[in-house]
């Protein structure tokens, strides 16, 4: 580019080379953009890349998840699994490569994979406690009227449910 200019300086008075300088520096801009389209274009195809890499993972992740029985374990295992870690990774890569939206959907998804853990094993011990402390519904029918009371193993009588 800076070429061009230097030549329009020195042979800007000749109509022939103006014509000519002007086509070049034509031809020079339409090179640069497609270069640069190409460029952006292939760093969206990365981008997209790295956000099917990162779903996969996830799923796998989750997967893993559900098998791990206790809260301490689901902590230590988003501590030190390589794969969450790559997890991390791949948010950081897509913040540099200027995908800002889907780093902070990643790291959300992460952190949303992480809380479910929790929830579930917490709802799953839950369950578990209610089976070994019996508590369990009791119905009883006379004629058109149906009771449902809760019977707790701690307490003498039955609750309305």
């Amino acid at each position: 580019m800076l070429t061009l200019e230097n030549l329009e300086a020195g042979f800007g008075e000749f109509d022939e080379f103006t014509i000519e300088l002007e086509s070049k520096r034509s031809d020079v801009y339409e090179a640069f953009s497609a270069r640069k389209q190409a460029l952006l274009d292939e760093r969206a195809r990365r981008a997209e890349r790295l956000v099917e890499s990162a779903d996969r993972i996830l799923t796998s992740v989750r997967r893993r998840m559900a098998s791990l029985p206790s809260l301490d374990e689901v902590n230590t295992y988003f501590a030190s699994d390589p794969m969450v870690a790559k997890l991390r990774s791949l948010a950081s890569e897509l913040r540099e490569l200027g995908d800002q939206v889907h780093a902070e959907e990643l790291e959300g998804r992460v952190k949303a994979a992480r809380q479910e853990a929790g929830r579930a094993l917490r709802e799953r011990d839950l369950q578990a406690f209610r089976a070994q402390s019996g508590t369990g519904p009791v119905t009883r029918q006379s004629g058109k009227t149906t009771q449902v009371r809760m019977r707790r193993s701690c307490g003498d009588h039955p609750e309305w449910s």
